[in-house]
């Protein structure tokens, strides 16, 4: 192995290539930037919690509802314009799989935070309605059978999250959609 010394440099006269040396520096140090923030969505999310409740009528215990996702979605947010920066910018190259990977997940999460609100909000509204009143459901039996197949499914969705919360995991999970 040759040695690498001072007199060798400069007889490799680099300074004629200065621009190219600058050009490929420049690339790199972007190159590092566009790394570090992938590292930084990554962990971020190998943390992300979601926050769950126990919902309570009286003193029953009806289950796991999630609380507020607000900081969940901002974080999203954030992240899903720094990828979209990242697209853009000219030096993606060797990370585009990985950024568009993130964009998918991260879009993902966001649906399915979007539905998983829109159908708690629905359960916990014909809950009362199916469990709270034995007349409703002797009028409607088809409707009561099919509110207690969702019931038993959404029980278990809730249950199996407080169990394991992580929302990258949590919201990638088998019938999440």
């Amino acid at each position: 192995m040759k040695t690498l010394t001072l007199n060798k440099v400069f007889e490799m006269e680099l300074h004629r290539f200065a621009e190219t040396i600058d050009d490929i520096a420049s690339a790199a140090s972007q190159e590092m930037k566009i790394e570090s923030q992938l590292q930084k969505i990554e962990e971020a999310w190998r943390h992300q919690q979601f926050d769950l409740g126990k919902c309570k009528k009286g003193s029953e215990d009806r289950g796991w509802v999630l609380k507020s996702c607000d900081d969940i979605k901002l974080t999203l947010e954030d992240n899903i314009l720094t990828l979209q920066s990242m697209s853009g910018s000219r030096f993606i190259g060797a990370f585009m799989d990985t950024v568009r990977d993130w964009e998918k997940k991260l879009n993902h999460i966001s649906e399915v935070i979007d539905l998983w609100i829109v159908v708690q909000r629905k359960w916990m509204y014909l809950e009362s309605i199916f469990l709270g009143s034995e007349d409703i459901r002797l009028q409607l039996p088809e409707e009561a059978k099919k509110f207690d197949r969702i019931d038993k499914a959404f029980k278990k969705i809730m249950t199996d999250t407080a169990k394991s919360p992580n929302v990258l995991n949590a919201s990638h999970a088998e019938n999440r959609m």
